[in-house]
């Protein structure tokens, strides 16, 4: 049994949205630049979350939801700007942790895939059903994740681009001063780390480390351990200084030794600048 599609305009902007990102999504591979991609992708998954927000509550008409797992096996991605790092849940105090823009745009082609055959195949209900539920439950996590990152890298691309336009010297204009304080982060991660170990391997004390399990101020407990090494500093030492520190601070590199670090733990270096006025600046090499 099939039926017709609830013409409400939410749900009509939705599937509109649906199409044009699956669309992209397809086609991806005929935008050979990476800048068009970012800057198609932006625009394609921030009318797809603002129309998911506006989708009513739908229920299931049938037992069985439609299977569909296909991705495009030309996907390009974006390049280097795929990786970007997110905190898992900004409402409680968080590491951040790793993200994918590839990852997560391939994630959402499948989910509306799947209700866009359902869609096709007559079962309008079921379609705003799987779409609406695993928007608030599932998907609409790594959608909301990746806009600030594509934001970020669209300003990015678009900047080296309009630099090479005028054929600018790559050079760093400074009109507010230095900032203010730096901190650099060497963290290694892992749900079984034992930071003892890990401080044995590296020959350095840690100055935070926690064990998977231990509790946090808010929120559940830790679900991995991290060893977490920082090193500070303010004016006028920046941070290509405190970087140069830090590595100081580490014993002569052991590209085995790391190697086999990286196969059982997550590794990650964070550099944070904190600003008090506008128009600072730094040179990191």
């Amino acid at each position: 049994m099939t039926e017709a599609l609830d013409a409400s305009e939410a749900v009509l902007d939705f599937v509109s949205a649906a199409r044009d990102f699956c669309d992209f999504v397809e086609r991806a591979a005929s935008v050979a630049s990476v800048a068009e991609r970012l800057a198609r992708g932006r625009a394609v998954l921030a009318r797809l979350v603002a129309a998911a927000t506006a989708l009513p509550p739908s229920e299931t008409r049938s037992d069985t939801i439609a299977l569909w797992d296909g991705r495009p096996s030309d996907w390009p991605g974006f390049g280097p700007h795929d990786p970007y790092g997110k905190v898992f849940n900004p409402r409680v105090d968080d590491d951040r942790v790793a993200g994918s823009l590839s990852d997560d745009f391939l994630h959402i082609y499948t989910v509306l895939k799947r209700g866009l055959v359902s869609l096709d195949a007559g079962e309008a209900g079921d379609a705003v059903w799987e779409w609406r539920l695993h928007f608030d439950q599932h998907w609409g996590e790594p959608a909301v994740d990746a806009l600030p990152a594509l934001h970020r890298a669209c300003v990015a691309t678009a900047g080296a681009s309009a630099a090479a336009v005028a054929e600018q010297p790559n050079l760093r204009v400074r009109t507010g001063g230095l900032v203010e304080e730096t901190k650099i982060t060497l963290g290694v991660y892992g749900p079984d780390l034992e930071p003892s170990a890990i401080s044995t391997q590296l020959g350095v004390q840690p100055t935070r480390q926690r064990r998977a399990g231990e509790p946090r101020k808010v929120g559940p407990p830790w679900r991995e351990g991290a060893w977490l090494f920082t090193v500070s500093g303010e004016k006028p030492r920046g941070p290509e200084e405190v970087a140069e520190e830090l590595l100081g601070a580490l014993p002569v590199p052991d590209h085995a030794a790391w190697a086999e670090l990286r196969s059982r733990h997550r590794i990650r270096v964070s550099v944070a600048v904190f600003l008090s006025g506008m128009n600072r600046g730094y040179n990191l090499s």
